[in-house]
């Protein structure tokens, strides 16, 4: 009997953990500090994949490749005004996918702000992203909220948050002429090909070109390997382009959608550099991707 006893507590905390772990913004967001005139003005919602399009329709769809489950959104009030904040958190498949959302919504031009693992701000609009979660704040009853008080409030939030850091993924963007700000994390179909499945992308510039790179993340070298040949299968087929050259693990081709292409497998990543030009100018570019996705 004692066994029997002793099972269910255990159940019954398992189950309570589970509830909590589900649910961990909710009073979260509730209890925020970040001025003494802001205060919630109403119940946290939550979103999960069933009902987001009630919240955000005609967007719920752009978060689900991402791996989304589920969004807490919070509105606080500045007392005796019409302003208010109104605060949405995503929670996302990975750090990664995470970065993926943040990266999309991100101007490049925006300044950055000093909360979560990065951030950025508008006049109207901050964002930031941290761990799994990607978090949105924007104003109501006006056009702009000030720096200080967009900050204010987002360290609030990442408080609140598990600490995240930069996904090492991203890392491998960081290389000498891509341009700050125009990097992205796609989870499917990069450049709009099935084959190439997921990974980054951005644009560059070296040596007067203004083009783009990109590298394919895969599960292994064969896979990569078994990318490049889709690749040079599709360039094959008339009306999408041409292969001009081919190695093991490189290929250089005009592609009808983006002009010059120079392609490398390198281990289980395949990195790409495209020159509007033409690929005879890509191989500086190659270069500097690599030394830093090696």
């Amino acid at each position: 009997m004692r066994h029997w006893v002793t099972l269910c507590l255990m159940l019954c905390l398992g189950a309570g953990i589970a509830t909590a772990a589900d649910t961990p913004l909710e009073s979260s967001l509730a209890a925020l500090s970040f001025g003494a005139e802001w205060k919630l003005d109403s119940v946290v919602n939550q979103y999960s994949t069933e009902d987001l399009y009630t919240y955000i329709d005609g967007e719920a769809e752009f978060f689900f490749p991402y791996g989304f489950d589920h969004c807490w959104s919070a509105r606080y009030a500045k007392k005796d005004s019409e302003l208010a904040l109104v605060i949405d958190a995503y929670r996302l498949g990975s750090p990664l996918e995470a970065y993926g959302v943040y990266a999309s919504f991100r101007r490049a031009e925006a300044p950055a702000m000093a909360a979560g693992t990065e951030g950025s701000l508008t006049e109207s609009l901050c964002l930031f992203y941290q761990g799994r979660f990607f978090v949105q704040i924007a104003v109501s009853g006006a056009s702009e909220m000030t720096a200080e008080v967009f900050t204010a409030c987002a360290r609030a939030v990442a408080a609140k948050l598990p600490a995240g850091e930069v996904p090492k993924e991203v890392a491998l963007l960081r290389a000498e002429g891509v341009v700050k700000g125009s990097e992205r994390y796609l989870p499917k179909s990069l450049l709009g090909y099935p084959f190439f499945t997921k990974g980054l992308m951005a644009d560059a510039e070296w040596d007067g070109v203004k083009g783009r790179v990109f590298i394919v993340l895969s599960e292994s070298d064969e896979k990569a390997a078994a990318i490049l040949d889709q690749y040079a299968e599709y360039l094959s087929k008339q009306g999408n382009g041409a292969v001009i050259s081919r190695e093991k693990d490189t290929l250089t081709a005009t592609d009808t959608m983006y002009k010059g292409v120079f392609v490398k497998r390198t281990g289980k990543r395949v990195l790409g550099v495209i020159n509007p030009d033409g690929p005879e100018k890509s191989a500086a570019m190659m270069l500097k991707l690599e030394a830093v996705a090696k």
